[in-house]
């Protein structure tokens, strides 16, 4: 009102010629703004344009995302800030054992009821310091592996990444996870440790052999055949300490040896075969003499059929040759000074044999007279080694050729071979063999053979070699178990240093050094007393072993190599070599484990029994004779008196236990009692019990056995329910069911008497009503003609229902043989007997050609039928368009149903609503539909019928588009009887 008011006193006051400027300014002003807003609605129509666009790229990348994450190999977990999961991709889904994203959208605390996480020892983490858990506390997760098992029970090793996901702000607003099942990785990793750890012992093996061998071992490359590797005795050879021999050419190493060396080596890498020289004169020894090589040059191949490099093996031969030669000289010497030599000779303890240049033995002393005995007399050598029974070692014959006689007459010279042979004197004897030839200026002169008796020296030798063996095996087997124990074993010398400790003592507490002291180990480890007290190193059983006193089974606790606390029982006890002391042993035995164990069982038990003492239900134990072990509250309170724990199974019948029709049960065949005794089940067993004030209660028992890990039945437990007030209510359900019966029987009696007196005079009148009509027909007026139609109407349909009242008493009571059924004939006769009312109706009717047969009776189908079409031509429309059908319904797999078809007829007509599909099938009741009235008989007779056969009824409708009326009944497994 006041912006009006002002405006009529600036009209009022102001000249019009004003008031049009300010009028042509404002209007000026609303074409500016006009066009401002033309303006801004055409840049927001371009900015929603590019919203929309955005909006297509963004659903583009967010499809592109979800097949991204669909295809990840890697699990990913999305989750909010208060611990809700969000989102997990098809891998992750599948990691967790789970079927579909609704199972993971919960919080931390309800998602992890499913799933145990440890760490890689196996100790279970709390959800809180899962992944997830410490993600959200603000950690970045890199390569952290955890076992895990899913949903499904599998279980596995995890790899998990992930963190905080932050807004431009910086502000944490998602956290996401990513897991990759490393099992499979893990197990490789473990199986390549192994493969490396083998590879490793046996390089150390090879090495340490080569090492060992009494030759010289080398192998050169390239082209001025350097060292790539040498072992100690060629260093020894080359007068070279330390490593100085390798990356050195051969002729810087060995440079007597290197043209022949180089000659033989080039033939090597020419020919691919291997060159041997024997006795090569090497450089001087270190006592001044002229030293000799065996020396091998053998290829080592390239893979491509060509020769890499060279591996030189040398040999010093040195002792042979000169003994070889040594001996030479001998023979020589003995040729030349025989005389001075014939004493020695004779007296020497060695068989000595000079054979001449046939062959035959030309001298001999007198140690060979005594071993040879008569076979030297007059006999050639091939005889001789016959009778001497000439044997290698490991029995096999000497052939005539590898004798020393026979090898030293060919020129060769045999140092130190053994041989068997029969002594003259009895017995085999173990005899070393020297022979060399001798020599003539016009040729071979003969042979020289000394046979030293080395029998018992051989027995003493193979007596220390066995028991070197012996001691040898000992010593690996002691190795082995030392290694093997899973107990941590120390060994100490008797300064307390840490001298050897076996795997477990390394694996479990890191005594990987040895020479480590007392105070050290006991500093390093924590060592402590079980209440946490600190263990003083003069307390331990290390200390007390290395003082003389044996330690056995003291409780203590350590900080193991992982930093975990052990539980660790230690023994100790000292070592005495020589009657003083040399050190101390300790074990300890890691029971931590064992203590964890005994805690959580001590726990579950805890749990069990609280669980049992307020459960509801009444728990009894038995043990495996049926004596009861425990009872719960619940189950003292049921049997109002303290059960007889421990006491045989007699002490039952002082409980008064009754079968439900009052027999006394048995104590030996009570459930509980057969569950312990015999391993048996029983569930929902009722039992009876006679309370002190003599009130009975009823129980319902279960009762199963408890096995032991081998099967054995080792008990029994039985689970009771008070069902008192069940079971009255039952018995008081059952005699109104009996009272019922006796009541519906009456009602059936009396409703076929009812139906059976009325029929009788309906008859009567039907008669007279048609005699009356005849009568009438002569007389003139259609007064009295309708009159007459009335009355048959009427009477017509109290035939009807009194038809009706004794087929509905006739299913009730009456049996019936049911049989395969021809359907399409049985539809046929419903058909015709409804003939007058199809016509009048003008109603078109389509029915299945190939209805099959069902089990039934004929003449309650056909009433079945007739009722379904009656209502159909009154309800299904102007005209009626009826359908006959059916369908079969095959019943689902272990089911145990038969196969049943379900019959049908379909109308177009107004349809019914809900509340009037409720009606139907009710004996006397009708539809508020006052244009077709019926008895309401007809429907309620069809559900019985079909009902007695075995089958349902029922309708389909939807209001103002009809009804379908179905009945089911089991299929006919063969095809009805024809008659004729």
């Amino acid at each position: 009102m006041t912006d009006v008011h002002d405006l009529e006193q600036r009209l009022a006051s102001q000249p019009v010629e004003r008031l049009v400027e300010e009028l042509i300014a404002t209007a000026r002003k609303l074409d500016a703004v006009s066009e401002e807003l033309r303006a801004a609605d055409a840049e927001r129509l371009a900015l929603r344009q590019a919203l929309d666009e955005k909006r297509h790229a963004a659903r583009d990348v967010a499809s592109r995302d979800q097949a991204i994450l669909g295809s990840m190999s890697e699990g990913l977990v999305v989750f909010d800030l208060e611990g809700n999961v969000l989102e997990m991709n098809p891998a992750g889904l599948r990691l967790h054992g789970l079927e579909s994203v609704a199972e993971v959208q919960k919080h931390l605390h309800e998602f992890s009821s499913g799933f145990v996480v440890s760490d890689l020892e196996g100790h279970p983490l709390e959800p809180d310091d899962w992944p997830l858990g410490r993600v959200l506390r603000g950690e970045t997760l890199t390569g952290l592996e955890l076992r895990v098992r899913n949903a499904r029970g599998e279980q596995g090793v995890w790899s998990y990444n992930g963190g905080l996901i932050h807004d431009r702000d910086g502000n944490p607003f998602l956290g996401i996870l990513t897991i990759r099942d490393v099992t499979a990785q893990k197990a490789a990793e473990a199986e390549q440790e192994r493969l490396l750890t083998e590879n490793r012992d046996q390089r150390d093996f090879l090495r340490g052999l080569l090492q060992a061998v009494p030759l010289g071992i080398a192998v050169v490359g390239g082209p001025e055949h350097r060292f790539e590797l040498a072992n100690i005795e060629n260093y020894a050879l080359a007068q070279q300490p330390g490593t100085g021999l390798m990356g050195i050419t051969l002729a810087e190493a060995y440079p007597e040896l290197a043209p022949e060396a180089t000659r033989a080596i080039e033939k090597v890498y020419r020919t691919g075969r291997a060159v041997h020289v024997r006795e090569h004169k090497a450089a001087m020894q270190p006592g001044g003499q002229k030293g000799y090589w065996n020396v091998d040059y053998v290829p080592l191949p390239d893979g491509n059929g060509g020769v890499e490099r060279v591996m030189i093996l040398i040999r010093d031969v040195t002792d042979e040759v000169l003994a070889r030669q040594r001996i030479e000289e001998l023979a020589a010497q003995a040729q030349q000074q025989a005389d001075e030599m014939d004493a020695i000779f004779e007296e020497m303890v060695e068989a000595v044999i000079v054979y001449d240049a046939s062959d035959r033995p030309a001298r001999a002393n007198r140690a060979a007279r005594v071993a040879y005995g008569p076979a030297l007399q007059g006999r050639d050598r091939p005889e001789i080694i016959r009778l001497l029974n000439l044997r290698h070692l490991d029995g096999r014959p000497a052939a005539l050729e590898d004798s020393p006689v026979d090898r030293a007459l060919r020129g060769e010279t045999v140092q130190g071979e053994l041989f068997l042979f029969a002594h003259a004197q009895g017995g085999d004897r173990v005899m070393s063999a020297n022979a060399a030839p001798l020599k003539q200026e016009d040729g071979p002169g003969g042979a020289v053979v000394v046979w030293h008796d080395v029998t018992s020296q051989m027995q003493a030798q193979q007596k220390i070699e066995e028991l070197a063996a012996r001691a040898r095996q000992q010593a690996q087997e002691l190795d082995a178990v030392f290694e093997a124990m899973v107990e941590a074993v120390m060994v100490y010398d008797p300064n307390g240093t840490l001298i050897a400790t076996n795997r477990a003592a390394r694996d479990l507490y890191g005594l990987d050094h040895v020479g480590a002291s007392l105070p050290d180990l006991a500093r390093r480890l924590q060592a402590r007393h079980p209440d946490g007290r600190p263990l003083e190193v003069e307390e331990t059983a290390a200390s007390r072993a290395l003082h003389g006193q044996a330690t056995h089974g003291m409780p203590v606790r350590l900080t193991g190599a992982d930093g975990q606390e052990r539980a660790v029982v230690a023994s100790g006890a000292p070592l005495r070599q020589n009657g003083g002391p040399a050190g101390a042993v300790v074990v300890w035995h890691d029971v931590s484990e064992q203590s964890r164990v005994q805690a959580a069982l001590a726990a579950e038990r805890a749990r069990l029994k609280a669980l049992v003492d307020n459960a509801p239900e009444g728990i009894v134990l038995a043990d495996e004779q049926g004596r009861i072990v425990l009872a719960n509250p619940a189950a003292e309170g049921m049997y109002v008196r303290r059960l007889p724990t421990g006491e045989s199974d007699e002490s039952f019948a002082r409980m008064q236990i009754y079968h439900p029709d009052g027999r006394p049960w048995d104590p030996q065949t009570l459930p509980l009692t057969r569950s312990a005794r015999d391993g048996e089940t029983w569930s929902e067993v009722e039992e009876v019990i006679l309370l002190p004030d003599g009130q009975r209660r009823s129980l319902l028992a279960n009762t199963a056995p408890i096995r032991d890990d081998q099967g054995r039945v080792a008990g029994a437990v039985g689970v009771f329910q008070d069902v008192t007030e069940q079971v009255a209510v039952r018995d008081a359900l059952r005699r109104r069911n009996e009272e019922l019966q006796v009541l519906t029987a009456e009602l059936e009696a009396y409703d076929y008497t009812v139906a059976h007196d009325l029929k009788n005079p309906l008859s009567m009148i039907v008669g007279s009503a048609d005699l009356l009509s005849g009568v009438l027909a002569r007389v003139e007026g259609e007064g009295p003609q309708r009159m007459v139609r009335n009355i048959l109407e009427g009477t017509r349909r109290m035939n009807d229902i009194v038809e009706s009242l004794l087929l509905l008493a006739g299913t009730r009571s009456g049996e019936v043989r049911v049989e395969a059924l021809d359907m399409a004939g049985i539809v046929d006769q419903a058909c015709r007997s409804l003939e007058p009312e199809i016509g009048r109706a003008e109603a078109e009717l389509h029915v299945a050609e190939d209805l099959p047969a069902a089990l039934g009776y004929a003449p309650w189908i056909e009433s079945v039928w007739t009722n379904y079409l009656s209502n159909a031509l009154k309800y299904g429309g102007q005209p009626p368009h009826l359908e006959i059908g059916y369908e079969l319904e095959t019943p689902a797999p272990g089911a145990g149903r038969t196969e049943m078809i379900r019959y049908w007829v379909r109308d177009r007509g107004p349809g019914l609503t809900e509340e009037e599909q409720a009606r139907l099938f009710v004996p006397f009741s009708r539809l508020d539909r006052p244009e077709k009235l019926g008895h309401g008989l007809g429907l309620a007779l069809v559900r019985r019928i079909v009902h007695k056969l075995g089958g349902q009824v029922g309708v389909k409708s939807v209001a103002g588009e009809g009804c379908t009326f179905w009945f089911t009944l089991p299929r006919a497994d063969k095809p009805p009887a024809t008659s004729g």
